[in-house]
């Protein structure tokens, strides 16, 4: 029962909420000021998932004014757990009905990461995390905004999040995508230029790959996007600010290499955004820093998007339960701790729609 999404959301879930509402209001009046929860959990395992859904809704119910953000791990496809479909495909449904957005971290692009990229031969799960955090900090942590004429340094993190990147509330699932990535041996012998990660970091964004190596650069197909928004943090930050708005003029520079289609064209955003094109659909934010930045990097770019990539891997976790489902694997195990039949069917009408929805951007 300890991989079970039923036992943790209906047994656990009531057990300990008393106990997390009690730790989150003593959070909140340490603060100065109260935007919202960020919250860790998995969607595979029983624990995680059933009780993280679970404390979700009851977040969303008593702070139903306040952003509320959850940062998921998908599990490896090859399987952890043997229900973990189901797992996921309930977590899912539930987290997106409480949820103003979902940021998705998957085990197997960190693992990847971690093995291709700073060479570690059998990467546990405290690499894989620490991959994770590097990335969702660089993400996370305060920088300014780019506006037409100006910019303003941003603190309320978890609304830009929440408003910007999940304007319509059908659209709540955010990957994200960094670079460079690197042993921490050979930073002090490499050097970026901004066109090299941008350029890169377009590509990841365009072939859904988790490394910026050994990508097919003659894929063309780029997904359609609700929003998207990279944080640039390193020095001459300016430079990487007017790529991406297309100022930037270098005559030996070939200005078809300058161009980043899936970042600002409109036609690569949703067909009913009736915003223009620019700051509205693409957010830049930056940190200008000379001193290194995170990981001792002297440059980084992160990608955080809401976009139709997500289909492929909800698609393929959907597809699986259902086909556990029709064949009444493993249901009596759900339906032991109060989780019918019923509620897994809403589940998938719940998951399906969401896989319409971001088909049909």
């Amino acid at each position: 029962s300890g991989n079970n999404w039923a036992s943790g959301y209906n047994r656990h879930g009531p057990r300990t909420l008393d106990l997390v509402r009690d730790v989150i209001r003593k959070e909140i009046e340490r603060t100065d000021m109260f935007s919202g929860c960020l919250l860790f959990h998995s969607v595979a395992g029983g624990t995680g998932s059933g009780l993280g859904s679970y404390i979700t809704e009851h977040i969303h119910e008593s702070y139903s004014n306040k952003n509320l953000c959850n940062v998921v791990v998908w599990p490896h496809m090859s399987g952890e757990v043997v229900v973990q479909s189901y797992n996921s495909v309930l977590t899912l449904s539930h987290v997106l009905n409480a949820s103003d957005a979902t940021v998705c971290l998957s085990n197997d692009d960190h693992r990847s990461i971690c093995e291709r990229m700073y060479h570690i031969q059998k990467p546990d799960i405290s690499h894989m995390n620490e991959s994770m955090a590097r990335d969702l900090t660089n993400v996370l942590l305060p920088a300014r905004i780019c506006g037409n004429n100006n910019s303003w340094l941003q603190r309320n993190l978890l609304n830009s999040v929440c408003r910007h990147m999940c304007p319509n509330s059908s659209y709540k699932l955010l990957q994200m995508k960094s670079v460079p990535h690197m042993p921490q041996d050979m930073i002090k012998f490499s050097s970026h230029s901004w066109l090299g990660l941008l350029k890169h970091l377009h590509q990841m964004h365009l072939t859904g790959s988790a490394v910026d190596e050994n990508m097919d650069w003659a894929h063309i197909h780029t997904p359609r996007s609700v929003c998207n928004s990279i944080t640039l943090r390193g020095t001459r930050v300016g430079e990487a600010v007017d790529l991406l708005s297309g100022r930037y003029s270098n005559t030996a520079t070939d200005s078809e290499s300058v161009k980043f289609p899936g970042f600002v064209n409109p036609d690569c955003y949703a067909k009913w955004d009736s915003r223009r094109a620019g700051l509205d659909l693409l957010q830049v934010r930056y940190e200008e820093k000379a001193d290194g930045v995170l990981g001792g990097y002297e440059k980084t770019a992160s990608l955080l998007s809401n976009s139709e990539n997500v289909v492929a891997s909800l698609s393929k976790v959907c597809s699986k339960a259902q086909d556990m489902f029709h064949a009444r694997a493993y249901i009596h195990q759900y339906e032991k701790y109060g989780v019918e039949k019923d509620d897994f069917k809403d589940s998938f009408v719940k998951i399906e729609q969401t896989i319409h929805d971001y088909n049909s951007i």
